[in-house]
């Protein structure tokens, strides 16, 4: 089990999302001018799932790799949970117009997948 010290709180992040890193101290000097950004051509190294998300941490169970200190932490939703569309028999939507101007509505969409049989 690590815990991760993070400065600031990613309101999107979850538990079971996927935590990496990436290592800025190796790729401090990388000014991208071959277009590869500042952090070089680095691929994230994987942490492992995240199980606990606080205020100013995330707590990995069963890490993969320990970033070190000073890496850049990120992460990636994980596609079994958090899959896109409206799911389930049922949904409602209201929508609301909060000005006093006349609207139009050209188009409504929505992706629909069956979650049961």
């Amino acid at each position: 089990m690590i815990t991760i010290q993070v400065p600031t709180q990613n309101v999107s992040i979850q538990a079971t999302d996927i935590a990496y890193f990436i290592n800025i101290e190796e790729n401090i000097f990388n000014s991208g001018l071959d277009g590869s950004g500042p952090l070089g051509n680095q691929d994230p190294v994987l942490i492992g799932e995240i199980s606990v998300v606080g205020n100013n941490f995330i707590r990995v169970d069963q890490e993969v790799n320990i970033p070190p200190v000073g890496a850049y932490i990120l992460f990636l939703k994980n596609n079994s949970v958090n899959a896109s569309g409206i799911k389930g028999t049922f949904a409602e939507v209201m929508m609301t117009l909060n000005s006093s101007n006349k609207g139009e509505l050209f188009s409504v969409a929505a992706e629909v997948k069956e979650s049961s049989k």
